[in-house]
């Protein structure tokens, strides 16, 4: 009776785990670590074979990324019209974001006002980045 107790408050964990899974709150944590740290957030909670695709079409890996990453610095963030999906361990997040961000080097500021697809895979019980694209907003 005690090992079939056990059992039964086990599964019950595993599945409010699964069960809370990816939502806003979650995205909202992530994108606070992201503005915070950029590069930190890249190093530790992105998977390995992160792939970003900006506006311009260019394709950048987990290096790349860190390389515009550590020469800005995220002023600002606002996420609108988010829809959070998700679907077993991956999770896909689509929205409008507007961003002001400041390159270090030159001191330029930018309003970065786009929209974004971006995927999560949960691996060993911790969300991770997987890839992230950012469009343009169509012209009216």
């Amino acid at each position: 009776m005690k090992n079939r107790s056990l059992f039964l408050l086990l599964m019950l964990v595993n599945l409010t785990a699964f069960a809370q899974g990816f939502n806003e709150k979650t995205f909202a944590a992530f994108t606070e670590s992201f503005d915070k740290n950029p590069v930190k957030c890249l190093q530790t909670e992105t998977d390995p074979n992160f792939v970003f695709i900006g506006t311009t079409g260019e394709m950048l890996d987990l290096k790349g990324t860190i390389a515009i990453c550590e020469n800005a610095v995220m002023e600002n963030r606002t996420n609108s019209d988010l829809k959070i999906r998700q679907y077993g361990n991956t999770a896909i997040v689509t929205g409008h974001s507007k961003r002001l961000a400041k390159r270090i080097t030159s001191g330029h500021t930018r309003l970065y006002d786009e929209l974004i697809t971006y995927v999560f895979v949960e691996k060993n019980g911790k969300w991770l980045w997987a890839s992230a694209q950012h469009s343009e907003i169509p012209k009216k």
